[in-house]
């Protein structure tokens, strides 16, 4: 399932590039009940966690419980996360420790789940559950691309609190409730199939909650993310745009829900992250 090189972490399936690793490996242990993965957070995710977004422990929820449904299968099998929830605990820095456990399992999919720890204190930050598609690397259209194989641009997209400051290339406004918006994207955000990698999905996903919750008249400004669901459905390729759609479906009273949907034009949606969100007394 994992592979280390030059100090980089990252699963054979979900394989980020060489531009952007998305996690580096402090620690690992694996007994035959759990894995437990110490990983820092790549500089390109910088400004994610003391914005309040739970990308951080979506991509560390993502590796480790793929670790744990890949752990003990033969080497022929690969893994890929179908979905998977992050539940937030309390806030958090980036320096973070998680052990999880596959819980039930069949020929196909796996359950695993799994609790965050801040890695100074020992104190849980979040708790992770994730739907695990298995697959047999010798069956047909099972091969595994390279990202640096791919034919498409590689340079490096601005990082995560770049992309944090700025404003929407392109927006289209809706009822005081959605809007959606390009962004660029290259093979430096790609996985080991030749499509965009689930951490950045969740990053992507994030930024547009962020600049949803920063819009006056959502009545978001400095609504915490209690949750996120993150739902993969199919590829999103990396063809120089990839369009992001964030809609306010619910507030009242103080709880909120957000849904942002990703995938390369605004009919098909290759990936979807519902936000349960709470207002912080002023």
């Amino acid at each position: 399932m994992m592979s280390p090189h030059d100090a980089v972490f990252a699963p054979i399936v979900g394989m980020s590039g060489d531009e952007i690793p998305f996690t580096r490996l402090v620690h690992m242990e694996k007994d035959a009940h759990q894995c437990k993965y110490h990983l820092y957070p790549s500089p390109w995710l910088s400004g994610a966690a003391e914005a309040g977004l739970p990308s951080p422990l979506s991509i560390l929820g993502d590796v480790t419980t793929g670790a744990a449904a890949r752990h003990g299968r033969p080497d022929h099998q690969r893994v890929v996360t179908e979905a998977l929830r992050v539940d937030v605990l309390r806030p958090h820095a980036d320096d973070l420790v998680m052990s999880a456990h596959q819980t039930w399992s069949d020929d196909r999919r796996a359950i695993a789940q799994g609790t965050i720890e801040d890695a100074a204190s020992g104190v849980a930050v979040g708790h992770v559950i994730a739907r695990i598609v298995l697959l047999d690397a010798r069956r047909p259209g099972s091969k595994v691309i390279a990202p640096s194989e791919l034919r498409i641009e590689h340079a490096r997209p601005p990082d995560v609190r770049n992309l944090l400051a700025e404003q929407p290339a392109a927006h289209t406004g809706g009822p005081g409730h959605s809007f959606s918006w390009l962004v660029g994207t290259t093979g430096a955000l790609g996985n080991s199939y030749g499509f965009m990698h689930g951490g950045a999905i969740a990053a992507l996903c994030d930024i547009g909650l962020d600049r949803l919750r920063r819009i006056p008249d959502q009545g978001l400004v400095g609504a915490v993310v209690q949750s996120v669901t993150l739902d993969f459905f199919a590829p999103v390729l990396l063809t120089g745009t990839a369009h992001l759609t964030a809609q306010l479906v619910q507030n009242g009273g103080n709880r909120a829900e957000a849904v942002i949907g990703i995938g390369n034009d605004d009919r098909e949606v290759g990936a979807v992250a519902c936000y349960r969100l709470r207002q912080v007394p002023s």
